[in-house]
């Protein structure tokens, strides 16, 4: 608790002893190089034109920035739409690459082929063929 206090009497209570307020604009009339004016002394008149030279200057800033907004929205649609591209041909490669392995694993082994049954029975039976008329003779 002793904390917040020491930086409320460390931070908060100079700041607000030293802050300062504009005084307000009123019109008058002042003396400048000899000759009377009426209008705004020439302290507030700095402020002003600080005003009337930094809005222009600001509304052009802004106009920049929404326009990178804009451009910003643009990647990023673009980005997106890429993105979403690439997952849907990514989960259609994996869909393709499972039916591919079940087909595959499902596929009887080479041995059990009908074809590799009828060559191994053609050959033992030259072989024994062979083999009885040799034994015979």
């Amino acid at each position: 608790m002793y904390k917040v206090l020491i930086f409320i009497f460390m931070f908060i209570v100079p700041a607000t002893a030293f802050a300062d307020d504009l005084p307000p604009l009123d019109m008058e009339k002042f003396t400048r190089d000899g000759k009377a004016y009426i209008g705004v002394p020439p302290p507030h008149a700095q402020i002003l034109l600080q005003y009337r030279i930094d809005v222009p200057q600001l509304t052009l800033e802004i106009t920049n920035f929404k326009d990178l907004v804009k451009i910003k929205d643009a990647e990023i649609k673009t980005i997106t739409s890429a993105n979403s591209t690439l997952l849907e041909t990514k989960h259609f490669l994996t869909t393709e690459n499972v039916k591919l392995q079940t087909t595959i694993d499902n596929r009887d082994a080479w041995y059990k082929s009908p074809y590799f049954t009828f060559c191994v029975g053609l050959v033992l039976g030259t072989v024994a063929t062979v083999t009885v008329v040799y034994l015979v003779k």
